[in-house]
């Protein structure tokens, strides 16, 4: 036997590369060569204390059988224990392979529903419940979970429920469960409910949560559903035009019948609309807050972002054409009422300067109730004026029109606070005047005139004019006592005022001017009207008046009495 040739003591393999110090068959660390006693030798320069063995009990040495299945075996067992606890604490999901942890299960369900993963939640709870089927606690805590989310998936754990414990072992909800399942079929609440959009839609349907069993298969490219059709969860969302198709079902299978309903995208307002959104976001990244020429208002500014985050929060939903122009009028609205607000370059020295002008003029009347409608006009002229001297985006010529309008105001105003004064001089003329010279007079002509002054206001002049004239041409004479006389024969005519009344007349230097219509009646019958005009001087003690175009081109000047 080689001294040199060492053995495995563990499976007898001859050990060629006895460098490792370990048998390349099974892995059994070699010991060091023994003396009769069974003491290791130490001494062996080769392998420095490595273990090793030398000598075998038999002339033809055989390899000891391998233990590698049952190391090999051993782990595996090892792995499927550490993965069966895994599963069992929920660090693994074993819901696939029957094991289930509840509570971890659960949680995973409602981390799916949180996460709006409904079709998630509702096919791992149908795996977590099938891993269970006879779990009665479990199924509970299921369906209350499912079925708000999808009650025809909940039905279907009850179900599954009922097949594996049997109808005699059903308790009272279950059964009222299934009862429930068979409750006939009713057409959802859908909103929205077909129609022209902005942008695509998300369809809701919605019926009675608390009835199991009932679910919603539908198709969105007009084709007719069936029960490998899309299932309805938390909305359907509509991509283009297109023709929604569904129907509903009970838990027992009972089927509506398939209704359709058709939704449009119009495209050319939905650009619109982001043109605008567009457009409003740039203006706001472009704005600058401060009193500075080109820059805006704070409040114009933060409008105009409010406005945009309102509008992204209008077109996520169901985007009508009415919200789509709505979200249009409201962006440029703001985009306007910031671009309004910054400042312009204009000069506003010259209507500052009136508008003080003005001011000083107002508060001076303030209390002078004969101008009271006067200085409500020119409060409303300074309150325009301030409100131009306020705009951030006045332009020049706005400025300057603004400026002579104030102005003009002012002097109209002045005006009328001069008119004012003259009412006073004027005031005493009002009454009634008159002048007559009777019937029994020495002359062939009478004469009657009466004048009456309602009211001096403002520098003009209220009140009404009667004139009667009558005069003979023949047939008229004076007797020896002095008493007129009118032969059978006598020729006539009369000559009479209508009813004169005169309005807002303007008194210029003591004098007003009006004209009178009347009639001139003649002895053989005839009739004609005529115009006069009337000039009353006020400059005199009393009214003087001015008749001209009486009878043939004659005037009067006349004064009057008053008549008291």
């Amino acid at each position: 036997m080689d001294e040199n040739k060492i053995f495995c003591t563990n499976c007898g393999c001859p050990i060629e590369d006895q460098s490792t110090g370990v048998c390349p068959n099974c892995g059994t660390p070699i010991l060091p060569p023994q003396d009769n006693n069974g003491n290791f030798d130490n001494t062996y320069n080769g392998y420095d204390n490595q273990n090793m063995y030398y000598d075998m009990p038999t002339n033809n040495p055989q390899p000891k059988k391998s233990n590698a299945l049952a190391i090999i075996i051993a782990i595996v067992v090892i792995l499927c224990g550490g993965c069966f606890g895994a599963m069992y604490t929920g660090v693994i999901d074993g819901a696939k392979f029957g094991i289930v942890n509840q509570q971890k299960a659960l949680e995973k369900i409602d981390k799916y529903i949180k996460n709006s993963e409904y079709e998630k939640a509702c096919n791992y709870a149908l795996v977590v419940q099938r891993a269970k089927p006879k779990n009665r606690e479990l199924l509970e805590e299921l369906v209350v979970t499912i079925n708000p989310v999808n009650s025809f998936k909940a039905y279907k754990m009850v179900e599954n429920y009922a097949n594996k414990v049997g109808e005699k072992n059903l308790d009272d909800t279950v059964k009222k469960w299934i009862e429930i399942g068979k409750t006939p079929v009713e057409i959802p609440y859908i909103e929205p409910n077909g129609g022209t959009y902005v942008y695509p839609p998300n369809v809701q349907m919605e019926f009675d949560a608390t009835i199991l069993g009932r679910g919603i298969f539908y198709t969105t490219d007009g084709s007719e559903p069936t029960e490998e059709s899309n299932l309805y969860y938390n909305g359907v969302k509509i991509e283009n035009d297109c023709q929604l198709k569904y129907f509903v079902i009970n838990g027992v299978g009972e089927k509506s019948e398939v209704k359709t309903i058709d939704y449009e995208i119009d495209g050319e307002l939905q650009k619109k609309v982001e043109d605008t959104l567009s457009q409003a976001e740039n203006t706001l990244k472009d704005a600058v807050v401060g009193n500075e020429v080109g820059q805006c208002l704070q409040v114009s500014k933060d409008t105009l972002e409010q406005k945009i985050e309102w509008a992204k929060e209008k077109k996520s939903k169901s985007c009508a054409v009415y919200d789509g122009n709505l979200i249009c009028t409201e962006l440029q609205g703001a985009i306007d009422g910031l671009n309004e607000s910054k400042l312009s370059d204009a000069d506003r020295t010259s209507l500052k300067s009136a508008v003080e002008k003005a001011n000083t003029t107002y508060k001076s009347n303030s209390n002078n109730n004969d101008v009271y409608s006067e200085l409500s006009t020119l409060k409303t002229v300074i309150d325009d004026a301030s409100t131009l001297l306020d705009k951030r985006n006045a332009t020049q010529d706005e400025l300057n029109a603004k400026a002579r309008a104030v102005g003009s105001a002012v002097d109209k105003f002045n005006s009328a606070v001069e008119l004012i004064k003259l009412d006073a001089k004027y005031q005493k003329f009002v009454g009634s005047y008159i002048y007559s010279t009777g019937n029994g007079g020495t002359h062939e002509e009478n004469k009657y005139i009466y004048l009456t002054i309602d009211k001096v206001y403002k520098g003009k002049i209220y009140g009404d004019f009667t004139f009667d004239r009558s005069t003979y041409t023949s047939g008229y004479y004076t007797d020896s006592y002095g008493s007129p006389v009118i032969t059978d024969d006598a020729t006539w005519e009369e000559r009479w005022s209508n009813e004169n009344y005169f309005r807002d007349v303007s008194i210029n230097n003591g004098k007003f001017t009006f004209d009178i219509s009347g009639t001139c009646s003649y002895s053989s019958g005839y009739q004609e009207t005529y115009t006069s005009n009337v000039t009353v001087d006020l400059t005199g003690p009393n009214p003087t008046v001015t008749l001209s175009n009486i009878g043939n081109g004659e005037s009067y000047s006349i004064q009057l009495d008053r008549d008291y």
